[in-house]
């Protein structure tokens, strides 16, 4: 009976009413004024420590407070309303953990797809140089092939003007005079 005439006293104050002993009464719905009196008595002797923030727990409890001397409700109310933030706050950060995984994901494989995309043009581009090589050195070998074969077709009996070449290379080169003034070589 004690914590409910203290509740009751209480609410009748956060109301912003003078607790009585006959509206102590009607919020609890039973009671005589002998028994509702001296709880309210009470009520009043510890309103002035609670207001003041007193330290006194038995008055605290009795009231309906806490050991700090805040409402056991009001102590409720807060600890549910953190734990309803913190669980909102947990399920928001846990979505954009999500998404910031699946975004890492995406960009893991585009630039999986990117590295298989450099990979086949270097093998493309090894194969092509691969390739020119091949053809630098099968061209050169034919035009290497065809000075040679030139140079034994000047060289060979019976090739027309060969030997005459090579007669003339052998012979010693005759003294040029010149036209006194002129450069015009004259022939002997």
């Amino acid at each position: 009976m004690r914590s409910l005439s203290f509740k009751a006293a209480d609410v009748l104050l956060s109301e912003g009413l003078r607790p009585t002993i006959e509206r102590v009464r009607q919020k609890i719905g039973r009671g005589s004024p002998n028994t509702v009196s001296p709880m309210l008595e009470r009520w009043f002797a510890s309103l002035g420590q609670r207001i003041a923030g007193g330290t006194n727990p038995s008055a605290n409890l009795a009231a309906g407070n806490d050991a700090d001397g805040v409402p056991v409700s009001v102590r409720n109310a807060t600890r549910l309303l953190w734990e309803t933030a913190r669980r909102e706050a947990e399920e928001v950060q846990r979505g954009e953990l999500e998404s910031v995984r699946a975004e890492l994901q995406e960009r893991g494989n585009a630039l999986a797809e990117a590295q298989a995309a450099l990979v086949q043009r270097e093998d493309a581009f090894a194969q092509a140089r691969v390739r020119l090589r091949a053809g630098i050195l099968a061209a050169g070998a034919r035009d290497l092939g065809k000075a040679a074969s030139g140079t034994r077709d000047r060289g060979a009996p019976g090739s027309h003007g060969a030997g005459r070449r090579d007669q003339a290379a052998d012979r010693p080169a005759l003294p040029v005079r010149r036209e006194p003034g002129t450069d015009t070589p004259r022939a002997r």
